[in-house]
């Protein structure tokens, strides 16, 4: 069906890929994995028509190309289409106008669109793949897992022999995440070729035939999945090539809480829209994670907490002084910072370099007249470049170039500039890489810890709800229904989502 044969690719500073070559069949599903900036998405997007490689050549069913034009080539003419870790609806159009967005001279001509068509054969799709979304909603008002879904379901509508899936599931909870495994199964059946991306390893060993391994932009190798398990030592094999060195998922030790800290956040019958009269109480250095099926109500309640989201009723106290939170800007001066699960939409400008992204929110500290001290802005950059790890040929690079776990080590830095009394993370993890994760489960733990940073944390894996906070707090229908210390057992846990 396709083969790739000695692609490479380089940006700035990066070589992306390095004579990469693969041949995939018909009928599989390949897991595509590698820690992030192994090159992942720099392969699916120079098989989109999005990059062109610089060396190498693609040959699709048996013709050869240089490379892919655009993504509108091929999609049309290759019978490729994908859907990315960057969201790509237009948020200002409506659902059905996004699902036919290349389709629509079929609905009329020119400016005179059948718009009721358009939503009823959207209606029909949507109900095939047993999704209930108003198709007339902007897609802008959608939450993230929702957007996926529907850029997962656009791929019923274009009808690809090859589908590239990269972080797909990354948002979605356990039942959607089995919902679209019989979906993709069933492209499998139908004779067409699969390329699945995702950092959750399980979720990888689960859905793939083969397993394509990518390591600093070569493979590393490839693994067949007959019969493998998770937990076995293929899974092992698979990370030591990934990472080339053993690493397990490893949490941080908690430390023994010998009396009361101090209460830093209570929240007392919080409601709007979303949330129903939600209670909760947060200390000093304390780590606690909302969990719950996806929806009901875990990131609305910290993006109201954050002044994104307007408050109907409920008081919010800090430090015991009522605090009214109408804007982003109220939180902030309270102390709250917010740490956003769509970083790329809402948190980042991809095309300006680190400093300008590590240091622009807090600049009014290093600023007098509206000069800013860009000496200052360097070496703080620097240091949270080292602190955290961040990946990067230097400062001046734009942060498109980087990986997605280098990006959300930079959402991280700036935050840590502003020095906050209360962290609001929204999926802290999503989309990164094992070892990267492993850096990111330290680092909160000792900014609690060591910092005294209190922190509240939506989560989905169960692993890292389980082990990761110092309590749980299950969410369902906007109110909070349970509580549990760390280390609960599993199935307690999920019994407690669906009540």
């Amino acid at each position: 069906m396709l083969s790739l044969v000695s692609i490479s690719k380089y940006f700035p500073g990066i070589k992306a890929l390095s004579n990469v070559s693969l041949q995939l069949e018909p009928g599989k599903i390949y897991g595509l994995v590698g820690e992030n900036g192994a090159g992942k998405s720099t392969l699916l997007k120079i098989l989109m028509g999005v990059y062109k490689p610089d060396e190498g050549y693609i040959i699709v069913r048996g013709k050869k190309f240089r490379y892919i034009d655009n993504p509108y080539f091929a999609r049309k003419q290759l019978k490729i289409d994908a859907v990315f870790q960057e969201p790509c609806l237009v948020d200002n159009l409506s659902v059905a106008e996004n699902l036919y967005i290349d389709r629509l001279e079929e609905f009329g001509k020119g400016l005179l669109l059948n718009k009721r068509l358009i939503e009823k054969e959207s209606e029909k799709v949507l109900k095939n793949i047993g999704e209930a979304i108003n198709v007339n909603q902007p897609a802008g008002s959608l939450r993230i897992d929702v957007k996926k879904i529907v850029e997962f379901s656009r791929l019923f509508i274009t009808n690809p022999d090859i589908i590239l899936l990269d972080e797909i599931t990354a948002p979605l909870d356990m039942t959607k995440v089995k919902r679209l495994f019989t979906l993709i199964r069933n492209f499998k059946e139908s004779g067409k070729t699969v390329v699945f991306v995702s950092h959750r390893l399980g979720e990888v060993f689960e859905i793939s035939d083969e397993i394509i391994v990518l390591r600093d932009g070569k493979v590393a190798g490839t693994v067949s999945n007959e019969g493998a398990i998770q937990g076995s030592n293929m899974r092992e094999k698979v990370i030591k090539m990934m990472s080339g060195v053993e690493i397990g998922l490893v949490f941080p030790e908690k430390k023994k809480i010998e009396k009361p800290q101090k209460l830093i956040l209570r929240v007392k019958g919080l409601s709007n829209e979303y949330l129903k009269g939600v209670d909760l109480d947060l200390h000093e250095g304390e780590i606690v994670a909302l969990a719950g099926l996806s929806g009901h109500g875990q990131s609305m309640l910290i993006r109201t907490l954050a002044g994104l989201v307007p408050k109907r009723k409920g008081e919010v106290y800090i430090e015991g002084n009522l605090v009214d939170i109408r804007s982003p800007k109220d939180a902030v001066k309270n102390g709250l910072l917010y740490l956003s699960d769509k970083k790329e939409e809402e948190e980042l400008w991809l095309h300006h370099n680190l400093i300008f992204n590590i240091c622009y929110p807090s600049v009014k500290e290093r600023s007098t007249l509206s000069f800013v001290k860009t000496s200052v802005e360097r070496r703080l950059s620097k240091e949270i470049t080292l602190k955290l790890r961040i990946q990067t040929p230097s400062l001046a690079q734009p942060l498109m170039n980087l990986s997605g776990g280098n990006r959300q080590k930079v959402v991280l830095g700036r935050k840590l500039l502003c020095r906050p009394k209360i962290l609001l993370l929204d999926q802290p993890t999503m989309g990164i890489d094992l070892s990267t994760k492993k850096e990111v489960y330290f680092l909160i733990r000792r900014l609690a810890s060591e910092e005294r940073i209190s922190i509240l944390t939506v989560l989905s894996d169960l692993p890292e709800i389980i082990n990761i906070p110092d309590r749980i707090l299950v969410m369902r229908g906007g109110v909070i229904v349970k509580q549990f210390p760390a280390g609960v057992d599993e199935d307690v846990l999920l019994d407690s989502y669906f009540g």
